[in-house]
Order: C-alpha cells, then sequence, then structure tokens
C-alpha cells in the first residue's frame, strides 16, 4: 500500500515539473501566442526641412538671375546646378535681396530640397515643377505662389505653408501625392484648401476646420448649392466660385477679410444676405 502510495504522488511530480517547463521562458504551456498589444500605434511623424543653420551654402554661379525693379530685388531666374540634393536660394546677391523664385527657374532639377529665404516674396508659375523635391518649407515672407509652381513632383509629400501666403495659383500642386488624399471631393495641402473634382461637387460642402485659405479657381463651374466656410479662414481667392450658378447661400464668417477679385461672378442664384456679405469685403468679388 504504501508503495502504491509512493507511485501516485511521484507521478503527481512529474507532472507538475512538466507543466512548468524549465523556467527559461514567460510564455504558459500551449500557450505560444504573446499577449495582445492594446498601445496604439504611434503615427510616422511628417518630416520637416532642417533648419536655416543645417543647410550648405549653395554657390551663386549655380544660378542664373537678373534684377526686378518692380519686385524691388533679383529674381533667380534658373538652377544650373546638376546633382546637389539641398539647395540654398541664397537671401542676398550682389548685395540685393533675392525675392522670387522665379518661373521653370528649378522645372525638372535634380533636388529634393530646397531652402527658401525670408527674402522672397513669390514663387511664380512652375517654378518647381517636374522637380524632384520631396518636401518644402513655404516662409512667412512669402505672399504669392503662383500657378503649377509645384506642377508634377512627384515625390513632395510634405508642404509647410508660411502664414504671410495671400494667393495660390490654380494647379499650384497638381500631380502631387496630395492629390492621393482627395476626400469627399476636396484637396487640401497643409492648411489650404487646394483642388476640387468639381464634376462631383453637387449640393451642399462644408470646409474642414483649421483652414486659412481656398486657392484660385477652386471651385469653378462646380454644382454646388450651399458652402459653409469654417471660422478662420482669411482669403478667398480670384475666381473660387466663378460660374458655380447653382450657388445660393454661402456662409462667410468674420474671419474673411479677403475675397478676390471675380471670386464669385457669374454666381446668378446667390440670396440677398449672401451677395451683401461679399460686397461689404469687395464689390469687384461678384461684377
Amino acid at each position: 500500500m504504501k508503495k502504491l502510495i509512493a507511485l501516485t504522488l511521484a507521478l503527481i511530480m512529474a507532472f507538475a515539473l512538466a507543466a512548468c517547463g524549465d523556467g527559461n521562458t514567460n510564455t504558459p504551456s500551449g500557450n505560444t501566442t504573446p499577449p495582445a498589444n492594446n498601445t496604439p500605434a504611434a503615427s510616422t511623424p511628417t518630416p520637416t526641412p532642417p533648419s536655416a543653420d543645417d543647410w550648405p551654402d549653395t554657390p551663386v554661379s549655380d544660378f542664373t538671375y537678373k534684377y526686378d525693379a518692380e519686385l524691388g530685388g533679383v529674381v533667380i531666374t534658373k538652377y544650373l546646378g546638376k546633382s546637389s540634393l539641398r539647395v540654398r536660394i541664397p537671401d542676398t546677391i550682389e548685395s540685393e535681396p533675392v525675392v522670387s523664385v522665379g518661373e521653370y527657374s528649378f522645372w525638372a532639377a535634380p533636388i529634393m530640397e530646397v531652402y527658401i529665404p525670408e527674402t522672397v516674396t513669390l514663387i511664380d508659375k512652375s517654378a518647381f515643377g517636374q522637380s524632384e523635391i520631396i518636401n518644402i518649407l513655404i516662409p512667412n515672407s512669402v505672399s504669392r505662389i503662383n500657378s503649377n509652381a509645384f506642377l508634377l513632383c512627384e515625390g513632395l509629400s510634405s508642404v509647410t505653408i508660411g502664414s504671410g501666403v495671400m494667393s495660390i495659383g490654380h494647379g499650384a500642386f497638381e500631380g502631387t501625392p496630395f492629390y492621393n488624399d482627395v476626400i469627399d471631393g476636396v484637396m487640401y495641402v497643409d492648411n489650404w484648401l487646394v483642388y476640387s473634382i468639381r464634376e462631383s461637387l453637387i449640393g451642399e460642402l462644408v470646409i474642414r476646420e483649421g483652414t486659412r485659405g481656398i486657392a484660385e479657381s477652386c471651385f469653378a463651374e462646380a454644382g454646388l448649392t450651399s458652402v459653409t466656410i469654417p471660422d478662420g479662414v482669411a482669403i478667398i481667392g480670384s475666381a473660387a466660385f466663378i460660374g458655380c450658378t447653382s450657388l445660393t447661400s454661402v456662409m462667410i464668417p468674420d474671419s474673411v477679410t479677403t475675397i478676390e477679385t471675380q471670386a464669385f461672378v457669374r454666381c446668378s442664384s446667390l440670396d440677398e444676405t449672401t451677395r451683401a456679405r461679399i460686397l461689404s469685403i469687395n464689390p469687384e468679388a461678384i461684377f
């Protein structure tokens, strides 16, 4: 009998030791799946251009340029460099401020990053079109970004638009990866609404919070009937709603201080309240 009891105890201890394992793993026996991780995945930070101190000087000989009396400074007319990934536009050339990145000046240039100095006020038509640029910080000194400025920049994934920008031309970011982020028929770049798929815009539109400006010709001839513009929007660009013949009402907050010429031309269905609000800011926006 004693032998039977001892044998039973031995078997129990053997099974217990097998279940516990050898102590080198914290995974319970029979469960090889690690515990679920309920911590939210970290979002990928948006890349930003390095600070000015991190940029090496680019020789003035890498540019052609001219003086523009109307703009009051130097216009970069062409980048001549061949393979520099980073380009620093000088703030002065021949003791004159560089005030403009000229038309087609970086067209198809093999560059990935550009430092634009605080002296620049204008990024002109097609300035960076078809270049290899991947991100851009537009300084607060820039007031205008003209049409097609970043046309077909297929690698451009990060744009910071300075607070001084008052006008963005039609198609300024056409053919960039931002077109993959069109939601409900509209596309934003930073805090600007820059593009819409006009044929899909029928009925009401509510522009998202945090928007600062609406680009030129953004909703031209769309089938909108009403638009709600949130507080914080300051600028409605030239011809933004031109030809929206079904548009009856636009909620324009007090934050809007600029409505550019022809923004609401040929919007023949606007109600009197909307017309009065537009006329109080700029009569040339309707007529």
